[in-house]
């Protein structure tokens, strides 16, 4: 099993049981931050990735952060937006997690945009030499535009991922969504005919961000 090299060696790095558990670890991981120049990203998505990197969950060289949302920005400018809200950790750990990050832009309507991104993407994933590839889209978006990234995502990344190559890819959503039930239950049904629920995971907006 691929997994026992990793957990043979977690004790000897301090890491700690909940770290060894995770048998994700030996495979590569791309985690594609959807919004990534707002409030909500730099607030609570990347210090929260940032705690599990400090902590082990996130293993430095087989990990990939990528930001995307529509305003144009350098990876350094980008970097430089985020630091200041990394928090309880080291420079050195700051630098190390921001060399794992990058930027791109894009429309969220564009199947097009996204495919452009993921093919710089999968050549670093290939780069890593894993064998697998696990990817994780976080939406910190509004609702208005879960549906027209969700159909970009899934029409230039899902529907072409190589069963041998690459692992789960899941979407990590904010609830609650729509102003009321009726809005709800449209927006749910639209991402449920793109999505069957083993891709789709809810978080509760103030209680979910805290844990990521």
């Amino acid at each position: 099993c691929i997994t026992i090299p990793f957990v043979t060696m977690a004790p000897a790095l301090g890491y700690s049981p909940q770290v060894e558990a995770c048998d994700y670890l030996p495979d590569a991981l791309t985690i594609f931050v959807v919004g990534a120049s707002g409030d909500l990203a730099k607030k609570k998505t990347y210090p929260s990735l940032f705690d599990l990197h400090r902590h082990g969950f996130l293993v430095h060289h087989r990990t990939t952060i990528c930001g995307y949302a529509r305003s144009s920005k350098t990876d350094d400018d980008f970097k430089a937006q985020i630091r200041p809200f990394l928090k309880n950790g080291t420079e050195d750990e700051k630098d190390a997690f921001l060399s794992l990050c990058m930027y791109r832009n894009g429309a969220y309507d564009s199947a097009e945009d996204v495919a452009r991104v993921f093919k710089e993407i999968e050549e670093k994933e290939e780069a890593l030499a894993t064998g697998r590839s696990n990817r994780l889209f976080y939406f910190a978006i509004p609702p208005t535009v879960f549906v027209p990234i969700g159909k970009s995502i899934k029409e230039a990344v899902i529907t072409k991922t190589d069963p041998k190559k690459h692992g789960w890819s899941r979407l990590i959503v904010e609830k609650p969504f729509g102003h009321d039930l009726e809005s709800f239950k449209k927006l749910s049904n639209a991402m449920g005919n793109l999505y069957t629920e083993d891709y789709i995971y809810r978080i509760d907006h103030y209680l979910g961000k805290e844990m990521v």
